[in-house]
């Protein structure tokens, strides 16, 4: 089954939904003509059609709905972003990805805050070392996201990282920890030297960009 995006269309009344089939743009376009509004939030998480197009890597859908005046910095129920929500989604396949990368580029250009928090204060880089998606984080710390951004439970972006790295492709893991490594950041707490032993060469190290 296609995943989905939900449009609010005013003119039905409260609560009427529209369900618009992915990559399905055109379907949108009409709704959006047709009354539907890119602002309401929808169901038990408050998600607005932007965040909805971002969970599921729809950049098409979700330049749409900037155009249309979505407004980029909107918060659902858990206090995510759009940009927040595009890189906790997973992306598996590389053509999943590159949709992703492109959503989020658009989002940044659009005014979306790098640094932005969640309800578990979270940022969007947070998420993405969590995803091993080193591409999305060298995006974020180039648009100034803070590489030493700590959790409610402390974690860094980097501790993020490693704890996904044992379930993650290796190069992406190493990617992900060089890139939070050249733009700053802390220096890793001492209980976790095992495990990069074990994941990552002896002789890897920062390289100056």
């Amino acid at each position: 089954m296609p995943h989905s995006i939900r449009l609010a269309v005013g003119g039905l009344g409260p609560g009427a939904r529209r369900i618009v089939p992915q990559r399905c743009g055109r379907c949108a376009q009409a709704l959006l003509e047709h009354g539907a509004t890119v602002q309401l939030e929808c169901g038990p998480g408050r998600d607005t059609p932007l965040h909805v197009a971002a969970q599921h890597g729809l950049d098409e859908h979700a330049q749409l709905y900037l155009v249309r005046g979505a407004r980029v910095d909107a918060r659902n129920g858990r206090g995510e972003t759009a940009l927040s929500a595009a890189c906790g989604a997973a992306a598996r396949s590389p053509d999943e990805q590159a949709r992703c990368l492109r959503l989020c580029a658009l989002l940044l250009r659009g005014g979306a805050a790098a640094d932005a928090r969640d309800e578990d204060e979270r940022s969007p880089l947070h998420k993405a070392c969590g995803r091993a998606r080193p591409s999305l984080c060298t995006l974020l710390l180039l648009h100034g996201a803070d590489a030493g951004a700590l959790d409610y439970g402390g974690a860094s972006p980097l501790a993020r990282a490693l704890q996904t790295a044992t379930c993650a492709p290796p190069a992406a893991q190493h990617r992900t920890v060089q890139a939070l490594l050249n733009y700053g950041s802390p220096s890793v707490w001492p209980d976790a030297f095992p495990k990069i032993h074990q994941s990552y060469p002896a002789t890897y190290a920062p390289v100056n960009t």
